[in-house]
């Protein structure tokens, strides 16, 4: 055991003496300091900027955001609106993983939280639930109210 120990540590002088004989330490060279020239950046100005803006508007490069959710054959477009009975407004959309809720306002500022498939105050049913718009079906009819106008 001794003798191994002692060729462990003749080994390892060996292999230092070999590397301070073939690995040569680098020289620190000093290198002047270059002076800087620097001059300040000029952008070249843009002429009449707003002649660029208005001509991509006209272009209409990105399509208008159309929402379609379904038509309805009883219903026209300007009988969409937020209030829900007299006494309730459509204030809120909230989802929580996949479940999602509205909110509704009453005339005391309540706000209070239905779920699909639940019953609203004034006896409609909450049928479904999109991004800006609910569905609702009150005295047989479908109704779709938005969240603005």
């Amino acid at each position: 055991m001794i003798k191994h120990i002692i060729f462990l540590i003749g080994l390892n002088g060996l292999t230092g003496a070999l590397a301070l004989e073939f690995i040569t330490i680098p020289s620190v060279v000093s290198v002047p300091v270059q002076e800087d020239h620097w001059n300040p950046l000029q952008l070249p100005t843009l002429p009449n900027t707003q002649t660029w803006v208005t001509q991509l508007n006209e272009l209409s490069l990105w399509e208008k955001k159309t929402t379609q959710l379904m038509e309805l054959s009883t219903q026209s477009k300007s009988s969409l609106t937020t209030k829900i009975g007299n006494e309730f407004k459509f204030v809120g959309i909230i989802q929580q993983g996949y479940k999602s809720y509205i909110l509704l306002l009453d005339n005391n500022k309540k706000i209070s939280s239905y779920f699909i498939n639940s019953h609203l105050p004034n006896g409609a049913l909450l049928r479904t639930i999109h991004d800006d718009t609910i569905e609702v079906v009150h005295e047989g009819k479908i109704q779709l109210i938005k969240l603005y106008e």
